[in-house]
């Protein structure tokens, strides 16, 4: 699994948030949710919704214009990360890690 150099989580503001979204800033943070998109949100798979995790949600937060998305399975013999980023279409595009194995956030760069 690549490593990674920053992580965040965070859920669409419709449902029930149970996450923090960690680049919220200025007044784009609200006591309850994100005034906009979130900049990065990170998926963990989970054994009990793992088409939930790996499809739903992709296109949940696409349409829904978060910049960039991870979604990381640490389930056993399924161990993956992969990394989006919306193009200006508003489309995700797959990222991959740097020649080292090493993704750093877009926000980090």
């Amino acid at each position: 699994m690549p490593r990674v150099a920053a992580t965040a989580a965070m859920r669409p503001a419709a449902r029930k948030r149970t996450s923090t979204p960690v680049s919220a800033v200025g007044r784009r943070a609200l006591p309850d949710r994100l005034d906009g998109p979130a900049d990065l949100v990170v998926e963990i798979v989970s054994p009990d919704s793992v088409a939930r995790d790996r499809a739903d949600k992709f296109y949940e937060y696409q349409e829904g214009g978060a910049r960039e998305y991870w979604v990381v399975d640490p389930r056993p013999g399924c161990q993956r990360a992969d990394f989006w980023l919306l193009d200006t279409d508003g489309t995700y595009q797959p990222v991959p890690p740097d020649p080292s194995g090493v993704y750093r956030a877009s926000l980090c760069r």
